[in-house]
């Protein structure tokens, strides 16, 4: 799993509370169709976390069973 702790936009050069992106990679993961690894891209998911525990509760989880 990747990740960045906080969004950073170039444009403001300060951290923001924006969506961040974040990948997971390994097998039995699905690839989802995606451009490129952004706070931009991360918005257009459907797979959303409101607190970072949820994300690792979920990873765990995908990697015990496989899925994502």
């Amino acid at each position: 799993m990747v990740l960045p702790d906080h969004a950073t936009p170039l444009s403001l050069k300060t951290h923001t509370s924006d969506t961040i992106p974040f990948a997971i990679y390994g097998s039995g993961i699905t690839k989802k169709d995606f451009l490129n690894y952004s706070e931009k891209e991360a918005q257009k998911s459907e797979l959303y976390f409101d607190n970072g525990y949820q994300l690792m509760e979920y990873f765990i989880s995908s990697r015990r069973t496989g899925n994502a």
